[in-house]
């Protein structure tokens, strides 16, 4: 029986989108001067913008974007890239331990 145990190598996957989300901003709100009143500005916020929503009344505007939030993800255990360097200066996944693969094969050529 052989005691020999592979190395497991990852690598990183950019911009993995893990949520995504409808933003509505409202430009009434910018002026609150504490977190509290901003809340309560969004909530009252809300109700109008559902009321407009049922009446297709107002002209008030109201910007919306789509946020997609985004990580650097190991491609070995699919948790958020967090690297560490061993002694050696490995890169390695500090979540699964898999070393990071090289992304250009380095080529020593001999010469004689």
């Amino acid at each position: 029986m052989s005691d020999v145990s592979e190395e497991r190598t990852c690598t990183i996957k950019k911009g993995v989108a893990i949520d995504a989300y409808v933003r509505a901003e409202f430009p009434i709100l910018r002026g609150s001067s504490t977190p509290e009143e901003h809340a309560r500005h969004l909530h009252h916020a809300r109700k109008e913008f559902e009321a407009f929503l049922r009446d297709h009344r107002s002209q008030d505007w109201i910007r919306l974007s789509v946020e997609i939030v985004k990580q650097d993800q190991c491609s070995e255990c699919g948790r958020e890239w967090d690297a560490a360097e061993d002694g050696d200066g490995t890169i390695y996944c500090t979540s699964c331990d898999a070393h990071l693969a090289s992304r250009i094969p380095q080529h020593t050529e001999e010469t004689t």
